[in-house]
């Protein structure tokens, strides 16, 4: 069973372009273009690191509590 959940679509309607923290799962990031929301998953094994806006090792990374912390809990919308 998986334990996060789909962005809202309307997420980046009043964002600027770019990339975000998702804050269902740690395993991935939404981006942002001309205010369409896309959940972008990273590679197996990685988290978004928000700082670098890349996706990287868990140990270059913060994950807030109460995410997802394992990748094959995400669920894929």
């Amino acid at each position: 069973m998986s334990v996060g959940s789909c962005i809202d679509e309307g997420f980046c309607n009043e964002r600027d372009d770019g990339n975000y923290r998702n804050p269902n799962t740690c395993f991935g990031y939404i981006a942002c273009s001309g205010g369409i929301t896309h959940e972008m998953p990273c590679a197996d094994g990685l988290m978004f690191n928000e700082d670098e806006n890349v996706c990287d090792y868990p140990e270059n990374t913060e994950c807030e509590t109460g995410t997802t912390l394992h990748s094959d809990n995400i669920e894929r919308c």
